[in-house]
């Protein structure tokens, strides 16, 4: 069940010394030893930014803009610290819509927090490492308008910089579909019902980890990973979880002129609906300049198969530019009726044989990614 939540103020599990994580990194450690702490974001601060950066600058550490939203903006700051290389971090400053919503623990803002809070244990269960790693949030009252500071890890990109032909990483598109379809078997597996509902391609970021094999199993299965790249699922303000983290944004709002069943998005299980929006926008987005799909033909075959024709756009060329033809039927058809067409173990059990292993061939001391 979800820890008690308190939108005021709030700090990851790891500042708890008599917490053991059964797995961990680098980053994760340093939280543990309390060197990494976001000192800037503290209970009661200010969101003021401008006063922020004076601060920052008075103490010779950095603040870089990232980019901003709608109702958003982050930042990364980079405290000059010599016990640790890099103690950096990421601020999100999310913007309440109406004062009241400060303390309302379903309004979207904090069921963000509270969602990121809760699958983090995801992480320290050794489950995946594939979510984004919390660190603290702070809630500001004293600006005019309140916001929520969202404070988390920091991540060398995000997976849409991949589609450009000169990153080295663009051949191995398929490391990065499993981590996030295992991730999405992982949470669907303890919880049918949850959803994150925006899992865009955007919404998944990249980390650079230590090079190494990473071991992962799925049911009867054991796969390998030889990687130095992590994809982590962020951004879940729109996520629900029924009678645990029931979020406010996934039902209609006539006072809003808010109607998230025009997008899909439901209260209700549909566990194929985040993997057919993360796939649905690989398929669109890895082409060249001819509409011919950048990815190789194995994961070709499997958007293919867990998108068929009415439940895929494609992409094609008209005076010289790329065009993108979204189906009516994908809204029709497998958007807003809850229809399990297909689920994420559906590919993983048909598409990753390339990184299958043997039990017996796993290091004895090798950590294994498991929901098990």
């Amino acid at each position: 069940m979800e820890e008690n939540f308190d939108p005021v103020y709030g700090e990851s599990i790891l500042y708890n010394e008599e917490f053991d994580c059964i797995w961990k990194d680098d980053y994760m450690e340093a939280m543990q030893d309390k060197i990494l702490t976001a000192k800037y974001i503290k209970k009661g601060s200010s969101c003021n930014l401008k006063r922020l950066k004076e601060k920052i600058k008075k103490n010779k550490d950095n603040i870089e803009f990232i980019g901003s939203g709608a109702y958003a903006s982050a930042y990364m700051i980079d405290e000059n610290n010599t016990e640790y290389e890099h103690n950096t971090y990421v601020v999100k400053n999310c913007a309440y819509q109406e004062d009241e919503h400060i303390n309302d623990i379903e309004e979207n803002v904090n069921c963000e927090v509270r969602m990121i809070k809760h699958l983090n244990n995801f992480i320290f269960n050794s489950i995946s490492p594939h979510i984004l790693l919390y660190i603290k949030h702070a809630q500001c009252t004293a600006c005019n308008n309140p916001s929520m500071r969202i404070v988390t890890e920091v991540c060398r990109s995000n997976v849409e910089e991949l589609s450009n032909e000169e990153w080295p990483y663009l051949k191995n598109m398929d490391i990065i579909i499993f981590q996030v379809l295992y991730t999405l078997h992982c949470i669907q597996s303890v919880y049918p019902e949850w959803r994150h509902n925006d899992l865009k391609i955007d919404n998944v970021f990249i980390d650079k980890v230590a090079e190494d094999d990473y071991y992962y199993k799925i049911q009867n299965k054991f796969f390998k990973i030889s990687t130095d790249m992590f994809a982590k699922i962020s951004d879940f303000g729109l996520a629900h979880l029924p009678n645990i983290i029931i979020n406010k944004a996934v039902y209609p709002n006539p006072e809003l002129d808010w109607d998230p069943t025009t997008n899909g998005m439901r209260p209700t299980q549909n566990r194929y609906y985040d993997m057919h929006m993360f796939l649905n926008e690989i398929n669109i987005e890895y082409v060249d300049d001819y509409a011919k799909s950048t990815l190789d033909t194995n994961m070709v075959n499997l958007i293919k198969d867990m998108l068929p024709d009415q439940y895929r756009s494609d992409v094609y060329v008209k005076g010289n530019k790329l065009k993108t033809n979204k189906k009516t039927a994908l809204s029709e058809h497998c958007l807003l009726e809850d229809i399990e067409y297909k689920q994420p173990i559906d590919a993983l059990m048909n598409y990753f044989g390339h990184f299958e292993v043997s039990c017996d061939s796993i290091p004895e001391d090798a950590n294994i990614f498991s929901l098990n």
